[in-house]
């Protein structure tokens, strides 16, 4: 995931790379990273309430994933596939990596493509403060959507 100012420039660069982007220093990553290890980010949302940038992550043959975007972290693909060490390749391209959990992973038994949601802070539905409510493209299970009920949010 890229963060990138559109008012300012960097360089010869046609937009700006924030000094405080957490791969600024870092030669072996570009500055304009955010967020590391992310597959196929599908629908992304900013929390009202918190600020917090919450993304759907489609996953290859197994996972879909909603992950919580932290500076810096590392979701871990192509070395995951949602919360486990994936089969793509024997070893880790970078060693000695941390990787941030997904808050919320399912197989394909449940769905094949997760789409992005909300953060529900409506006043209509008291029962879904704090959740976040998302969909899959063809999921298997009987309705359209499904929440994440997420903690002191």
């Amino acid at each position: 995931m890229l963060r990138l100012d559109v008012d300012e420039r960097t360089g010869n660069l046609p937009y700006g790379i924030p000094k405080d982007n957490p791969f600024v220093d870092k030669q072996e990553v570009r500055p304009e990273i955010w967020a590391l290890g992310l597959r196929n980010p599908w629908g992304f949302s900013f929390d009202s309430k918190g600020g917090e940038l919450w993304l759907a992550d489609v996953g290859q043959d197994i996972w879909e994933e909603i992950n919580l975007i932290k500076k810096g972290a590392n979701y871990g693909w192509s070395d995951h596939d949602g919360p486990r060490a994936s089969t793509f390749h024997l070893q880790p391209f970078l060693p000695d990596q941390k990787y941030e959990e997904p808050v919320f992973a399912y197989t394909h038994a449940e769905g094949i493509s997760v789409t992005g949601g909300f953060m529900y802070r409506g006043q209509r539905l008291p029962q879904l403060q704090g959740c976040y409510i998302y969909a899959d493209w063809a999921a298997a299970w009987s309705g359209p959507c499904a929440m994440i009920r997420t903690r002191n949010r």
